[in-house]
């Protein structure tokens, strides 16, 4: 049965609920963040501690753990809005650098959409130094993927629209142009190869990066008007699978986010919001045949404006429960913005935090290497940066 509570009890439910239930205490590390378009947990400094990443309109900002030290590494240097990071080792020197997806204008599929990466010039309080990729109108998500199996990565970037297509029927006309960039040895000064992965998808709002069958190279889970479709390259050709259904006449208008989870069977899990933007919360079971279509269900009904999924053993269960975020009201019991923990082992829902978090952005790092893994959420009109500190239980060796 899934449990939602109504009224006053919903709030309480963040310190316990039913049996099983995760404490899970709440830190706000930033009040006046702005919009928190996109966050990240990452050793920034290479102290061994996971840091807090997040970009906001016009600042890439990370917070150094344990003190949670607040540290601008770019204000107004890209094109606002930023709305996109994904970190890696570019350079090859073993320190991090990241990539970053600026001029986000959703509506102009014509211009705007900046691609760009920095690095540090020097040690840990050194200037951050900006290099242009280039630019992809409605430029929304970009990952890091070895799609070659060679053990070099390319940077993935996933336009929401395609060019020249026009609201509110963007599923009309050019589609999204997925994109593929890699680095060259000499990334600085020499331009990246680009390919195009895939321009069939229209609203392409997120896309996830995972090695879906074993082999040497990652794959891509893509979510779209069309559905949930795995992009797998064969040699130097790509090959598109459909595994969840697209626009159903007038209540399904396809997926927005997406994320995979695994249970302690070994049985795999997708993770959806459905439609994009909206207010379902929908699981995709794995067939026998992974490559064939997988069992669709809804699990969480009414949250509004669902835009943030991340799976992760919380209760240390083995199974990877699925935290999920919100940044509109929905209809009760998700009538307030939030955070909340989808468990697909008992069907229940435990929630977070109810009003103190309009989420555009979640995920899950073990923060303090206690071996629990915490929540880390980014709000839209909240404006907040919160770390949901996860107090047991705690995993038992395996």
């Amino acid at each position: 049965m899934k449990r939602f509570i109504c009224g006053a009890a919903l709030a309480a439910l963040s310190a316990s609920a039913a049996s099983g239930a995760v404490g899970f205490r709440h830190q706000e590390i930033e009040s006046d963040l702005g919009i928190g378009y996109a966050v990240l947990c990452e050793d920034v400094d290479g102290d061994g501690d996971t840091d807090v990443v997040a970009l906001n309109e016009t600042q890439v900002i990370w917070w150094s753990n344990p003190e949670w030290d607040k540290r601008v590494i770019l204000d107004g240097e890209t094109e606002a809005d930023n709305v996109a990071i994904a970190a890696h080792d570019i350079t090859g020197d073993g320190k991090l650098e990241f990539a970053i997806g600026a001029a986000w204008r959703p509506s102009d599929t014509a211009g705007g959409g900046t691609l760009q990466w920095i690095r540090r010039s020097g040690d840990e309080d050194a200037e951050w130094e900006l290099f242009p990729l280039g630019n992809e109108p409605t430029t929304h998500r970009i990952r890091w993927a070895d799609t070659t199996g060679n053990g070099q990565a390319e940077l993935i970037v996933a336009p929401l629209h395609g060019r020249g297509t026009s609201g509110p029927r963007y599923w009309v006309g050019n589609g999204a142009r997925l994109l593929s960039l890699t680095p060259s040895d000499s990334p600085e000064t020499t331009p990246w190869a680009q390919e195009v992965i895939d321009d069939s998808f229209h609203i392409v709002h997120n896309f996830w990066v995972l090695n879906f069958d074993d082999d040497s190279a990652d794959e891509l889970l893509v979510a779209s008007y069309e559905g949930v479709h795995l992009l797998d390259r064969d040699a130097d050709a790509w090959t598109r699978t459909q595994l969840g259904p697209g626009h159903i006449g007038e209540s399904i208008r396809g997926a927005g986010e997406i994320k995979l989870g695994t249970l302690a069977s070994g049985k795999r899990y997708i993770a959806t919001v459905e439609p994009w933007h909206a207010n379902n919360i929908v699981i995709y079971s794995e067939p026998a045949n992974p490559r064939q279509p997988w069992s669709r269900s809804t699990v969480v009904t009414r949250v509004g404006g669902g835009h943030a999924l991340w799976p992760a053993d919380l209760d240390g269960d083995g199974d990877e429960e699925l935290a999920f975020g919100w940044r509109l009201k929905g209809r009760m019991p998700y009538d307030r913005p939030g955070v909340a923990v989808y468990d697909p082992g008992t069907e229940e829902v435990q929630i977070v935090d109810w009003g103190g978090m309009a989420t555009e952005d979640l995920t899950v790092a073990d923060l303090n290497g206690d071996g629990r893994n915490d929540i880390v959420a980014a709000g839209r009109s909240t404006h907040n940066l919160k770390i949901y500190w996860n107090e047991g239980p705690k995993p038992e060796p395996r």
